[in-house]
């Protein structure tokens, strides 16, 4: 009995660690490098003048490098959005992933009114919230916390489902961007224009059409045929969030 509350303990102190992961450093970074292969010279010209020499990449990651300093913890709720199971989207005065965005595209659309720095910051939370918004589990249910509740064995491992989603599976096959890339590879301008289209009510429903997918696993096991079935579509996902993302920087910086 001692032993079993200590892996209770276990559990719940690595799920408060857990809770509110995204796509980890490597997931946004693939979704960073894509972005870099589809804005133009001009976007990157004029992105340089707010973040430098950060590459896409790292802007991209930056919401995960900085989890550890308590003083962006005010940015914690601004990485998902809770709508429970039967409902749907409806604007809420609360902060959460699609206020967040429209308020930072708001002020990029108009950054000659804010200094530099916020327009950097800006930068950085639109790259990675987009990236956030095509993790299904980020888009999910209070109720389980976005899978963060739901307790797994990955693989023999102790995880919980968001973790799976957000680093095991991507670690487990050590995707990487050209992986990636491979979904947006041989597709024509058009389709490729089509898939970018600016539509973040749009993205949200998309992802969260795959919640039936990403639950349906015999708990509390996640095995190899799980993570072979969902590889392409976290890879499909990481994809078209790179596109997006670029389109959004390429129209936010177009002149």
């Amino acid at each position: 009995m001692k032993h079993y509350k200590v892996y209770l303990l276990l559990i719940l102190f690595s799920s408060f660690f857990l809770e509110g992961f995204c796509w980890e450093q490597e997931g946004h970074r693939i979704t960073g490098n894509i972005a870099q292969k589809y804005v133009t010279q001009r976007t990157l010209d004029s992105l340089q003048a707010y973040l430098g020499a950060t590459s896409l990449a790292d802007a991209a990651a930056w919401m995960e490098d900085i989890r550890a300093d308590t003083s962006y913890n005010y940015l914690r709720p601004f990485h998902y959005i809770n709508i429970e199971k039967g409902e749907s989207y409806n604007p809420s005065s609360q902060g959460n992933i699609i206020s967040e965005l429209n308020k930072v595209i708001a002020e990029l659309k108009n950054r000659g009114n804010y200094p530099k720095a916020q327009i950097a910051l800006d930068l950085k939370i639109l790259c990675n919230l987009v990236g956030d918004l095509h993790n299904p589990l980020h888009v999910g249910y209070q109720v389980d916390r976005g899978g963060n509740s739901v307790f797994v064995s990955f693989l023999g491992r102790q995880s919980n489902l968001h973790r799976v989603w957000s680093a095991d599976i991507i670690k487990q096959y050590s995707m990487a961007a050209m992986d990636c890339q491979f979904v947006l590879d041989g597709k024509s301008d058009d389709e490729l224009k089509k898939l970018a289209k600016t539509d973040i009510i749009g993205w949200l429903n998309e992802s969260r059409a795959s919640l039936p997918v990403v639950y349906d696993f015999k708990n509390p096991e996640i095995d190899a045929a799980y993570c072979r079935k969902n590889r392409p579509l976290i890879e499909k996902e990481l994809a078209l969030a790179g596109l997006r993302l670029a389109a959004l920087l390429n129209g936010l910086f177009a002149n």
